[in-house]
């Protein structure tokens, strides 16, 4: 039986070769986005803080630990920890005054990674490093929501 070749035929092996050409186009992109390029290669240095952990919890953050995300370890590693007591400002008869919160404390911790760059955007783990913002502070022992507080790039 002779087959004839039909329009549905040729939509068919149009419709490869498009998808061919599409997957080459994609795999062969290069990593300039926008004008700025992608490194992975630059390193900063932020301090997160915290006041949302039980107390006791923040002992367990220790210098030289790496952080997790998704269940890998990142080429980041805690440089400092500092902990302090969590004031707070109540209100005492009309005046405002700061006062010790016993259930609390405060939890600074120096982080060095490794960060992506994406023009003026750092990343790592698919968190943005920037100060104001929050980020989720994971190692092996602990895992919490902090804030951001200070950044210094260090120039490669």
């Amino acid at each position: 039986m002779k087959r004839k070749i039909n329009s549905i035929d040729i939509l068919i092996a149009l419709g490869i070769v498009v998808l061919l050409v599409g997957a080459y186009m994609y795999m062969s992109r290069s990593q300039v986005d926008d004008g700025f390029t992608i490194s992975s290669d630059h390193r900063v240095s932020f301090m997160v803080e915290t006041d949302k952990l039980p107390l006791g919890m923040g002992e367990r953050i220790h210098i030289g630990d790496q952080l997790v995300a998704s269940g890998r370890y990142q080429d980041a590693y805690v440089t400092d920890v500092s902990i302090t007591e969590s004031m707070e400002v109540i209100a005492n008869d009309g005046v405002f005054v700061e006062v010790v919160n016993p259930t609390k404390e405060l939890v600074r911790v120096t982080v060095d990674a490794k960060v992506n760059k994406y023009g003026p955007y750092r990343d790592l783990s698919g968190q943005e490093i920037k100060a104001g913002l929050d980020f989720w502070f994971k190692t092996d022992d602990v895992v919490t929501l902090t804030k951001i507080v200070q950044m210094v790039e260090e120039e490669n």
